[in-house]
């Protein structure tokens, strides 16, 4: 199958990570996710089963029309916007789909700085709604802006450790990207992987672990009955 990721971070990290060490949950949070193209997570989906929290407040028919129609069994779409405060806030719209913002001066804007009022949760809030497990395999974060402050309010306000982390840097400024490194450091993880666009971390517990035999998926295939987003 095609490596759907933005610039190989499947073929080159996930892939790699995931067979060495194994999958003990199979749930993935997706946030950010504008649809199958680009996507750092539609190959676990596709190849591997994985279950997935897609968050996508705007696109979120394209990515109902391009991946849950695939696998309506395993992925589930969140229409809420992850942000540093919770309620209603706007946000700015761009003719290129992937670059709608929360942010008004992330990226020049194409289409007469159009905005849309949108639903906006914590970090902590999202990752509660859906009961995961403190350590699920895999977050991917991915909103145009906001990325860097996401992973810092995860790791300062929650006790969510998930075991695997891919998050954008393309914009933060180098002494950002520093700190949130140093930071992850502290919290308990290790860089493995960093291109241009994405950062990959390891949670240092899996690399002093034995690695998993075989995959655990503990939830099972009715783990988004109770709580599938319609």
């Amino acid at each position: 199958m095609k490596d759907y990721s933005q610039f190989g971070e499947f073929t080159q990290f996930l892939k790699p990570i995931f067979t060495f060490y194994g999958v003990r949950y199979g749930v993935l949070v997706d946030i950010g996710a504008s649809g199958r193209d680009l996507s750092n997570s539609y190959n676990l989906i596709a190849e591997h089963g994985f279950q997935a929290i897609l968050v996508e407040p705007v696109n979120f028919s394209r990515v109902e029309r391009e991946i849950q129609s695939d696998f309506p069994a395993l992925v589930a779409v969140d229409k809420s916007a992850v942000s540093q405060t919770e309620g209603t806030a706007k946000m700015f719209l761009h003719t290129v789909p992937e670059h709608h913002s929360l942010v008004s001066t992330w990226y020049p804007p194409t289409d007469g700085h159009k905005t849309q009022d949108v639903p906006t949760v914590r970090i902590g809030t999202l990752l509660k709604k859906w009961d995961l497990p403190w350590d699920f395999d895999y977050l991917t974060i991915d909103v145009e802006g906001l990325d860097i402050d996401l992973v810092q309010d995860m790791i300062d306000n929650t006790t969510y450790r998930p075991r695997v982390l891919l998050f954008e840097h393309l914009y933060a400024t180098p002494q950002q990207v520093q700190t949130i490194k140093m930071n992850l450091h502290a919290a308990g993880y290790s860089i493995i992987f960093e291109n241009n666009a994405n950062i990959g971390l390891v949670l240092d517990e899996i690399q002093q672990a034995k690695p998993l035999s075989n995959t655990s998926r503990a939830y099972g295939n009715t783990f988004w009955t109770k709580h599938r987003i319609r």
